[in-house]
């Protein structure tokens, strides 16, 4: 039997709560009620997640050091790179606050890995469950009705999963849990660090635990936070939320001391009946989550799995070639004396797409530059012709779909649709089959609602007509070949006598034809839909030609663009301008967003 060590002591409440919420609803079939989250991913608005038409430029493998990045493909998930080389590991006898679990104090040598920046969250975890990668963890958040499978914690760590489906995940990842020296050594730094962050004590802007006792508990939350809530809590190689917030699960299984004798890329005993997971959570004091307190399963429970664990994952350096991953340097990188080092950027360019977090969105980039503005065959509010100068930006591969909005709504961001019909469909908004069909009768004050709550905003005139007619300059964003119902979605007719190339006239589905792409990769800027844009109503400023954002007067309208399902060949032209009142909403009227390239 193993003695009960001063770990065991100090996690008995934790336990104990857990248990009997275990036992408490034993008896309930939450498995069929929890809904697998397929849409959506962590919400992280800004972060890049290349698909298989990226073209960015990645750094060679001899480039790499502290302060890169990698994405991955998979589900998303930024991981930080840990160089190779040696580390302290484990507590020593000097330390009041060391744990006996977790000494002695050794050198241990570790080969180049690359480790996940933050826990794995709900969302992400419901991705390897839809693709019957993963099964579901075993009962819901206790302290909140609806955790796992609710839309609000979408981006909060997945907890109740076992160690064998921390397994699992993370082999669908394409990688595998961390080892108590990898997780140490990502957590501690070079340095050795008692924190993440460095010796300091722990204050609820470092992490999410508990300030006072067990007994007396004074949480800074009180139940886990969202994923990355402390930057200032990051480890020197950039990992959040290693201390505090949930228990991590790693690979090693347990023994009550450290086998010293292993000095490089140690792994834990062959042989134990627990699994180790490291880190603390919300629940834990400040001397339990210093970087070298560890923990095991408990006993009783073979398959373990509790409210206050969840995990993150490791990739070998040997593994950092995917090519659907970006590799980048988001800040100066430093070596092992904290010196910063020179590295190259990403290099974005046309083809760059990434996918926004928050509501799953493709964005596809547009580079800084010049491009031609306007044009001299439509009516006078298109002109005069002439360049404008943009910086670089990212916009909406698509228009924003009902499903994307209703998300935004759910969360009490954005509000409903003034109707839920289209112009042929009594039921359209809130209908599954229209899931994927742009969201109509949304009012400029609503669709400037959604791109704010997705961190951008709508665009202006000049980013939208850039990314609609391409770096040459086009006609319409396929080129200049008149439309045709392969191209496009509008009135092959008159407006007295019209032929919509769908049915009685209505909207499609975004992204259904592909061959009207513009040069950026932009789908659907003729037809479909009208689009919201951020500029008030007026004529073109000919010296405005920086950045242009409109009229400086707040008119009585906004302007939309790119025509409608209802409008002809000529309505659907790229330099075609429509303005209406920013409260008015109509069945031929969506949106799309952009977020500036920073």
């Amino acid at each position: 039997m193993k003695r009960k060590t001063q770990s065991q002591k100090v996690f008995t409440n934790f336990l104990l709560c857990s248990l009997i919420m275990i036992m408490l609803l034993s008896g309930c079939q939450f498995l069929s009620q929890i809904p697998v989250l397929k849409e959506l991913k962590p919400e992280a608005t800004l972060d890049i997640i290349p698909n298989e038409k990226s073209e960015i430029t990645t750094l060679p493998k001899d480039e790499l050091g502290v302060g890169s990045i990698k994405i991955r493909e998979k589900d998303g998930m930024e991981m930080v790179y840990v160089p190779e080389g040696r580390f302290t590991m484990g507590s020593n006898n000097n330390d009041p606050d060391a744990w006996e679990e977790g000494k002695p104090e050794w050198e241990v040598y570790l080969d180049a890995y690359w480790i996940d920046k933050y826990e794995v969250t709900n969302a992400q975890y419901s991705k390897c469950v839809a693709e019957g990668a993963c099964t579901m963890p075993s009962v819901p958040y206790y302290k909140r009705d609806e955790y796992y499978g609710n839309p609000e914690y979408s981006n909060y760590p997945v907890t109740w999963v076992n160690e064998l489906q921390a397994d699992a995940y993370c082999a669908w990842a394409g990688g595998r849990l961390p080892t108590e020296a990898e997780w140490e050594k990502a957590a501690r730094g070079p340095n050795g660090n008692k924190y993440p962050w460095g010796d300091e004590s722990p204050n609820c802007e470092l992490s999410n635990f508990n300030q006072g006792t067990y007994e007396n508990p004074r949480y800074c939350v009180g139940h886990p936070s969202e994923v990355g809530s402390y930057p200032r809590g990051a480890s020197v190689y950039g990992a959040l939320d290693m201390a505090g917030n949930v228990w991590e699960w790693v690979s090693d299984l347990w023994s009550d001391q450290y086998d010293t004798s292993v000095t490089r890329n140690p792994k834990g005993p062959e042989t134990d009946a627990h699994r180790v997971f490291r880190g603390g959570s919300w629940l834990d004091d400040e001397r339990s989550i210093s970087t070298f307190v560890r923990y095991f399963g408990f006993p009783i429970l073979p398959k373990f799995r509790l409210d206050g664990i969840g995990f993150r994952c490791a990739y070998p350096s040997e593994k950092a070639d995917n090519a659907n991953d970006l590799i980048v340097s988001q800040e100066a990188p430093m070596d092992n004396e904290q010196k910063p080092t020179a590295m190259p950027i990403v290099v974005l360019g046309v083809g760059s797409t990434m996918e926004r977090r928050i509501d799953g969105m493709e964005m596809v980039y547009v580079p800084k530059g010049k491009f031609t503005m306007g044009s001299n065959d439509l009516d006078d509010e298109e002109k005069p012709v002439r360049v404008v100068d943009l910086n670089a930006y990212w916009i909406d591969k698509y228009e924003v779909s009902n499903a994307q909005y209703a998300m935004c709504v759910a969360v009490g961001e954005c509000t409903i649709p003034n109707s839920s019909r289209s112009s042929t469909h009594p039921d359209y908004y809130g209908i599954d089959e229209f899931n994927n069909y742009p969201v109509i009768h949304v009012s400029w004050h609503q669709a400037s609602a959604y791109c704010a709550w997705v961190g951008g905003r709508l665009p202006t005139e000049a980013e939208w007509e850039k990314a609609a007619r391409g770096p040459n300059g086009s006609k319409y964003p396929w080129g200049n070949e008149r439309p045709h119902c392969g191209l496009a979605n509008y009135n092959q007719g008159s407006y007295e006598n019209p032929d919509y190339c769908v049915g009685d006239g209505d909207t499609s589905p975004v992204g259904s034809y592909p061959d009207g792409a513009s040069g950026y990769g932009a789908l659907d800027m003729a037809g479909n839909v009208w689009e919201w844009v951020y500029d008030w109503y007026g004529p073109y400023d000919e010296n405005d030609l920086d950045n242009p954002t409109g009229s400086t007067a707040e008119e009585l309208s906004h302007v939309l663009r790119g025509g409608s399902w209802r409008s002809n060949y000529r309505g659907i032209h790229s330099a075609i301008r429509y303005k209406d009142n920013p409260d008015v909403t109509s069945s031929q009227f969506g949106f799309r967003c952009v977020l500036p390239q920073k």
